[in-house]
């Protein structure tokens, strides 16, 4: 479909104020944020028509005040800063030295981890099908909300989560035409399925999304390394050399793998691209994915002080986890970068006391957990926290609508969480109010509940004592699994012998995750082996 939009450019002086607001007003849409190919943008021009075409609507107001009580702790954090003796702020500076020498002794270089992110996923497969778009403006979706957008159409500020209204607005003013494509989930959870089988392939991965997914090449890395060293390939004098040598072959194999797998993808899709990143953990490699995008790959440094000269010159919200509300405090303590967390720790610890604070500072050295989120298999151990599904809609009020989705909701969760055994003791049921305030409800029972019949019953119960409403977002969530990874687990192998001494069994498989401390960035994930990769999911799966 083919739209246009007929609104007039406002007058000089209106324009003026709009673009001032629209800067005042920015950092309150997550859709202002730069996104892959927006580079050249005019980000002046998509301030004020977002401004202007948002202003006065409830997504608007509800932002607002949310802005505002963040500038009420922002104020409250000054006011500590200020307050703060010499003596605080020189044991703040000691636990944070502390906290930095904890996190140094968990950095793992030896994982070789990637992340595959297939570029502007949905609307490529709409190209592929359709080449007369191939130069045009396009986006997918609608009016109401965009899932992605072409490059072609981010030089001109469009970008995903954007109403498309907006999109519009920014492209008539710009003097080209939008080009809007209805999405087709059928069609791209088909091609998604393409993509993760010959992503299973290198290595056991996890999908956070149809178009991304994070795998673990290691032992296809090592191989590959240890096949060109027993050829006689390398060599090196000294133990230095030696390791260096090492290092060298294993960066080779990982880039030549992840580039045959890419061009793998590619051919199986019949064009499709993915980008991919190469690190020592998956948050790095998150990062990594968008360097060279579209249609490239880069390997992080595996030396720290490389490594940490490549990360800490970067913008605050290119730190998956780091949002809105996060970066605007930071950015009140003077950080404007990565390594601006670390020149500021003892106001960071201050400002964010606790694990945020914590993680905040390891993320900002590169350290991060470099195992996957799955469910174990070979030991039955449960290393995720919950597993949800949710729904946004326009504003309805209907109860009999509402619980009719509710019990749709149960079912699907019920049916993701059979696929893997998975039952769980807590019942978490999250509404979005037509204000766009969220509230989440949640029940521990004394039983296992796993079945629709099951999650029914809990949520149910819960969601009739918030009635009436005017939701615009429905979900639920089952967590508390059974067998479940509990504290003390982190170490792979304390963890092995401790299943082997409580079951008497011979030890198969060892795997533990450290769970990060803030939330995950991408919404949708899964876990698949190389040997039985599972079929395209669409449930979300919290870290």
């Amino acid at each position: 479909a083919t739209s246009s939009s007929s609104s007039s450019d406002p007058g000089a002086g209106g324009g003026e104020r709009g673009a001032r607001e629209g800067q005042d007003y920015a950092h309150l849409y997550v859709f202002t944020a730069e996104k892959g190919g927006m580079a050249g943008c005019d980000k002046e021009l998509q301030r004020k028509v977002i401004y202007e075409l948002s202003q006065g609507s409830k997504h608007f107001e509800h932002a607002r005040q949310q802005d505002v009580k963040v500038d009420r702790r922002i104020e409250q954090m000054r006011a500590a800063l200020r307050a703060a003796p010499p003596q605080q702020r020189a044991a703040l500076g000691r636990q944070a030295e502390q906290l930095k020498k904890t996190a140094e002794a968990q950095r793992d270089l030896s994982r070789w981890c990637c992340v595959v992110d297939m570029d502007m996923f949905y609307a490529a497969v709409e190209i592929r099908d359709q080449p007369s778009l191939r130069e045009q403006p396009v986006a997918v979706g609608g009016l109401g909300m965009i899932s992605t957008a072409n490059y072609v159409a981010r030089r001109f500020g469009v970008r995903s989560a954007m109403p498309g209204f907006i999109a519009l607005e920014l492209c008539r003013r710009q003097g080209v035409e939008l080009h809007f494509v209805r999405p087709d989930f059928t069609k791209y959870t088909a091609e998604a399925q393409k993509i993760r089988d010959v992503i299973a392939e290198y290595g056991q991965f996890e999908a956070h999304s149809l178009d991304e997914a994070y795998v673990d090449i290691t032992d296809r890395v090592r191989s590959q390394a240890a096949k060109v060293a027993a050829s006689g390939g390398g060599g090196g004098g000294g133990e230095s050399g030696e390791e260096a040598e090492v290092d060298g072959e294993e960066l080779r194999a990982a880039e030549k793998l992840v580039e045959e797998m890419r061009a793998r993808i590619k051919e199986k899709t019949n064009g499709l691209t993915a980008s991919a990143g190469i690190a020592p953990n998956f948050v790095l490699a998150k990062m990594a994915a968008d360097e060279r995008k579209p249609d490239g790959q880069f390997a992080v440094p595996r030396r720290r002080e490389p490594l940490l000269a490549w990360l800490q010159p970067k913008a605050l919200r290119k730190l998956g986890g780091v949002g809105k509300v996060t970066e605007k405090m930071l950015q009140a303590l003077g950080a404007e970068t990565i390594g601006d967390i670390i020149r500021l720790q003892a106001d960071v610890l201050l400002a964010l006391p606790g694990q945020r604070s914590e993680w905040l500072l390891s993320r900002a050295l590169g350290v991060a957990p470099c195992t996957l989120d799955f469910h174990d298999e070979g030991d039955g151990t449960v290393r995720r926290k919950s597993i949800s599904n949710e729904r946004t809609f326009k504003d309805k009020g209907d109860s009999e609508e509402l619980l009719a989705l509710l019990r749709e909701l149960c079912t699907e969760l019920a049916a993701e969480m059979a696929k893997e055994g998975l039952s769980g003791k807590t019942v978490t049921v999250k509404l979005k109010h037509a204000t766009f305030e969220v509230v989440t409800r949640a029940r521990s029972t004394r039983r296992w509940v796993a079945t629709a019949e099951e999650i029914w019953e809990v949520a149910q119960d819960i969601f009739l004592r918030e009635l009436p409403c005017q939701l615009r977002l429905l979900g639920v969530r089952v967590s508390n699994f059974r067998n479940a990874a509990g504290p003390g687990t982190d170490d792979p192998q304390q963890a092995k012998l401790a299943r082997f001494f409580a079951s008497g069994a011979s030890m198969s498989r060892a795997a533990a995750a450290e769970e990060e401390a803030a939330p995950s960035p991408s919404p949708t994930s899964s876990s698949c082996s190389a040997a039985a990769p599972s079929s395209v999911p669409r449930r979300r799966r919290e870290r």
